[in-house]
């Protein structure tokens, strides 16, 4: 276990996470997760990571209440930077999803590169917009499903099938029930076989979309939400 997580695998690294496990005291599950992410980057052997994304421990959004504002600010960023530093891990990561997922876990398919679901995933950015404010979920959105679809979700907080995920671009390959994680890993081990540097590479290509600016008002974005929730 490591940080609440999970680790199996020699060359396909598979990250799991059980229902009701968090992160490390203090660490919310999505900062731990990009941390052990990070290390496993850095080990030779390694070519692809899978990351097996169900139940409420992948469910809720950053709680930024409590905080005195430069406390706050640095939440917000250190939320936002830690998707970020997951989409540019040098590594293929390939999400496998399965049952309900809400909120950060749904934000985190936007940041994979590959994305397997069992046909009895059901994915929403966020229950109501100002509860776990979907803010990297509304800046990454656009790129991968269009801005359209993006705000309907978000605004919405419409869940939606595996299929209709799929179809929209989210999800690129639909399982049976169960067999999501098992076919990520096949997917890893055919990915595994490219040139690292290549991959890496190839990687930076594909992500060079975005500014810091738009970045910045993401962080704005997080804390007038949180501020508008305490008004009330």
């Amino acid at each position: 276990m490591d940080g609440g997580f999970e680790v199996r695998g020699t060359q396909d690294a598979v990250v799991t996470i059980g229902a009701g496990v968090g992160g490390t005291p203090g660490r919310p599950p999505l900062l731990a997760l990009a941390d052990l992410l990070d290390g496993l980057a850095g080990e030779q052997d390694l070519r692809a990571v899978v990351v097996a994304v169900e139940g409420e421990a992948f469910s809720g959004g950053v709680a930024l209440g409590d905080r005195a504002p430069g406390a706050r600010r640095r939440a917000a960023r250190a939320w936002l930077d830690a998707f970020e530093r997951i989409e540019r891990l040098p590594l293929p990561v390939i999400a496998a999803v399965r049952g309900e997922v809400t909120g950060w876990g749904c934000e985190l398919l936007l940041a994979a590169d590959l994305v397997v679901a069992g046909s009895d995933a059901r994915l929403r950015l966020a229950r109501r917009l100002v509860e776990g404010f979907p803010a990297y979920g509304l800046l990454r959105g656009p790129s991968v499903i269009g801005a359209h679809w993006t705000k309907y979700l978000a605004f919405t907080g419409e869940a939606i099938g595996a299929a209709e995920a799929e179809r929209l671009g989210l999800v690129h390959r639909v399982t049976a029930p169960g067999e999501a994680v098992a076919a990520a890993e096949e997917l890893a081990a055919e990915m595994a076989r490219n040139a690292p540097l290549g991959v890496a590479v190839g990687k930076s290509l594909a992500g060079r979309r975005r500014d810091d600016g738009g970045r910045e008002h993401a962080v704005e974005a997080l804390l007038n939400v949180a501020f508008a929730m305490e008004e009330g």
